[in-house]
C-alpha cells in the first residue's frame, strides 16, 4: 500500500515556516519545518581559514632528506586510461652532477638517479595507481669530480 500526502503545505503560515503535509490519520500534524539556518557565511569563512592554513604551512623535511639549493624537485601525476602515474621531476642548475634518491609514501623503496648539470630528470615511481595523491621525498648530494 502506498502512502499519499493529504492536506496543504501551510500557505498561511508565517514567512520562513511551513507545515509539513500530514499523512493520513494525522501522523505528522503540527510539525513545522524551518528553512536552513543562515550559517553559510560563517561556514564559508571557516572553510577558507582551513584552506588557507593548509596552503600556508610548509611541510618539514624528515631527517635524512636534504637537497642542495641548486636542485629543485616537484611531484606530478599523469592520468592514463588505467590509472595515475606518480612522477617526480628533478631539475638541476648545479655545476656538478648530483646523485639523488627518490621515494614516496606509496613506494618506499628508494630509486637512485644521477642528475647531470643543467638537466631535468623525470622519475616514474608508480604506474597505474588508483590514487592521484602521493607524497614524494627526495634526497640529493653533489658529486665532486676529481
Amino acid at each position: 500500500m502506498s502512502a499519499r500526502l493529504v492536506g496543504r503545505t501551510g500557505a498561511t503560515m508565517r514567512p520562513g515556516l511551513r507545515l509539513l503535509a500530514r499523512w493520513p490519520h494525522g501522523a505528522f500534524r503540527g510539525i513545522l519545518l524551518r528553512p536552513p539556518m543562515k550559517y553559510a557565511p560563517v561556514s564559508r569563512l571557516v572553510a577558507f581559514a582551513v584552506v588557507l592554513a593548509t596552503v600556508c604551512t610548509t611541510p618539514q623535511s624528515p631527517a635524512g632528506e636534504s637537497v642542495p639549493s641548486c636542485i629543485a624537485w616537484s611531484p606530478a601525476v599523469r592520468y592514463r586510461g588505467i590509472g595515475y602515474d606518480h612522477l617526480v621531476n628533478i631539475r638541476s642548475t648545479c655545476e656538478e652532477p648530483a646523485d639523488c634518491e627518490v621515494w614516496t609514501n606509496v613506494t618506499p623503496d628508494k630509486q637512485r638517479v644521477e642528475v647531470s648539470p643543467g638537466r631535468n630528470v623525470q622519475v616514474v615511481t608508480f604506474v597505474a595507481s588508483p590514487s592521484s595523491v602521493f607524497e614524494a621525498h627526495v634526497a640529493c648530494s653533489l658529486r665532486s669530480e676529481p
